[in-house]
């Protein structure tokens, strides 16, 4: 794969790691993009304006961070759109405009499903990560955690990792949604760390993108989690 930056002959060359597929599909893909691809990213949010998040309620205390759709028209997020596309095996066009999400002290995403369960269906997942300032090492938040999967014992947990992506399936093969998808963006419990992702949600039918840019997500209380936690 080329590099998406005007005028730069690098390739890039992701590596896709399957992290867990007992029942819910996750991989976790090394090297996706490109340091400089991310920076790209991150100052064409900032440049669109970063507000906070919403849910399909609106502003919610379960979500914290600061997001922006970016422009699709841009060459830029434009290719790195079809990489994304290509890497998910979905069609370019069933992707939804990419969004930005900027996690900084204390900000969070409860838990919470991808698809809301009216509409078009958010089949497939893909989280990147463009910014890891002071949390690669894992040791101040920031994990994108699977509460219904385990590994060594614990919530399974994706670390920030700059240019990498954790990528899931919403849905099983057979049609059903996928409740072991249930994940949360753990808070970034340093002060001057930061975590910047890159949301980027394939849908069921090509071309039908969603009315509504704000996220609409299920989301769980924590007694449920709870409940379900104990029977995974």
């Amino acid at each position: 794969m080329k590099s998406c930056l005007c005028g730069d002959r690098r390739l890039v060359h992701p590596v896709q790691r399957w992290i867990r597929s007992d029942g819910a599909v996750i991989s976790q893909v090394e090297r996706l993009l490109l340091d400089e691809e991310a920076d790209y990213l991150i100052k064409k949010a900032g440049e669109v304006g970063l507000n906070r998040s919403k849910t399909s309620e609106g502003i919610a205390d379960i979500r914290t961070s600061r997001t922006a759709f970016l422009p699709m028209n841009d060459r830029v997020v434009e290719c790195v759109g079809k990489r994304l596309a290509t890497i998910a095996g979905m069609p370019e066009k069933s992707l939804e405009p990419l969004q930005v999400t900027d996690y900084t002290h204390k900000q969070r995403y409860d838990a919470h499903y991808d698809d809301l369960g009216v509409g078009p269906k958010r089949l497939k997942t893909l989280f990147a990560y463009l910014k890891d300032e002071g949390l690669s090492e894992g040791r101040c938040g920031g994990a994108t955690v699977f509460h219904q999967l385990r590994r060594d014992g614990q919530h399974l947990r994706v670390y920030p990792s700059k240019g990498n992506a954790v990528m899931w399936s919403n849905f099983t093969p057979e049609g059903r949604h996928n409740d072991r998808t249930l994940h949360a963006g753990e808070p970034v419990t340093c002060p001057g760390a930061h975590k910047i992702g890159l949301n980027a949600w394939f849908l069921d039918s090509p071309g039908r993108r969603r009315k509504s840019r704000r996220s609409s997500r299920r989301k769980i209380s924590k007694k449920r989690i709870k409940k379900r936690s104990a029977h995974s």
